[in-house]
């Protein structure tokens, strides 16, 4: 027997039945939840490679994109060890949810469920419904504009891009109202 075949099996696939939700906090404190309960991960590279995910479109990045973000000045040597080490670890930190990676040879991606919570997606999601209807913006909706957006990573150039999109967002939605 070797190592690897001491290793924990993680599900590739949505369990049948109740799925627990997954809830990323991204204004304000970052915050990973499933099922109500913190998730941690072994490295902050697993986190941040998980609200990445979670705020890109469609929950899809290139793998160079990912290591870009994650490694900007790593060498091409060690990316792939990396890569493989942080997905390993997010999917390890999701446990029962490791299903919601998938890794292929050009992409990774987090597939969110109907329960699934990404605040900074309902807000914009908000705000883009406040933009074309003509609506009133809710009181809730400018606390959550103001909010910072993954302060404690705002070196980030990715962070310093959502950043800006919800600043850009925030003065929009004021100026309709």
């Amino acid at each position: 027997m070797t190592a690897t075949d001491d290793r924990p099996r993680l599900p590739t696939s949505p369990p049948k039945g109740e799925i627990e939700p997954l809830i990323l906090t991204a204004l304000g404190a970052p915050r990973i939840e499933l099922g109500g309960k913190a998730v941690q991960f072994a490295t902050r590279h697993a986190s941040w490679a998980l609200f990445s995910l979670a705020l890109a479109e469609d929950q899809t990045l290139s793998l160079e994109e990912v290591c870009f973000r994650l490694w900007p000045d790593a060498s091409e040597g060690v990316l792939a060890r990396r890569l493989a080490t942080m997905t390993w670890q997010m999917r390890r930190g999701l446990g029962e949810g490791a299903w919601r990676i998938i890794r292929t040879r050009q992409s990774l991606t987090l597939r969110l469920g109907p329960d699934d919570r990404v605040d900074l997606l309902e807000v914009r999601s908000q705000s883009r419904d406040v933009l074309e209807n003509g609506t009133v913006p809710a009181g809730d909706l400018l606390k959550a504009l103001d909010l910072p957006v993954l302060e404690p990573w705002s070196e980030f150039g990715w962070v310093q891009s959502e950043q800006e999109a919800v600043a850009a967002l925030r003065a929009a939605v004021l100026a309709s109202a």
